[in-house]
């Protein structure tokens, strides 16, 4: 539903049990890419090169709650502007609530990171790379807007708890990202 992105693929682990994940994407009408599991740079890479794509919106799978009109605010904030890498998932440099975004850069900066990254560590996690060298590149968090100004919330999936809070409130798919803050806000819920 997003306006400015033109595609949409699942990169996921090429490993059986996430074969019961392809069948599901696929019986949805979902393009699916499987890749390595522990090589995310690489799976990345390879699906920028066989979809020849300039530029790549990551959304992460721990990230349930994603609004198209905060996705659609960071591709135009990252096209507007010269920036390696732009963010607006997590509250770092920013005020924005813990999983509502995505991350953004060009297909280019993907095969730099691909080129130079060798460590496991900089391999398993798509951005760490850059993060852990930040010195050689150019990172923004997109400007947060008043009505997102929640750091203290978190909507990323990381444990079972984490789940069950997210069960908890009123959502409906088709929630705006302001839709959901005020949810949580009115069951006082999500805080880290």
């Amino acid at each position: 539903m997003a306006r400015k992105v033109e595609e949409v693929i699942f990169a996921i682990p090429e490993t059986r049990e996430n074969d019961v994940l392809e069948i599901f994407l696929k019986s949805l009408g979902a393009d699916v890419y499987r890749g390595s599991e522990n090589d995310v740079v690489g799976r990345f890479y390879e699906v920028t090169i066989e979809r020849k794509s300039q530029i790549v919106v990551r959304v992460c799978a721990d990230n349930p709650l994603i609004c198209p009109s905060t996705v659609d605010l960071l591709v135009e904030f990252f096209s507007q502007n010269q920036y390696d890498y732009v963010y607006n998932h997590i509250p770092k440099g920013g005020l924005w609530p813990d999983g509502l975004g995505a991350e953004i850069s060009s297909s280019a900066l993907i095969e730099k990171i691909h080129l130079e990254s060798t460590g496991s560590a900089h391999r398993e996690h798509l951005y760490n790379y850059i993060w852990d060298n930040h010195n050689k590149f150019s990172i923004k968090c997109v400007p947060t807007p008043k009505i997102y100004s929640y750091p203290s919330l978190k909507f990323d999936i990381d444990t079972p708890s984490d789940y069950m809070l997210l069960r908890s409130l009123p959502l409906k798919i088709d929630f705006s990202s302001e839709q959901i803050i005020n949810s949580a806000l009115d069951k006082n819920v999500m805080i880290k």
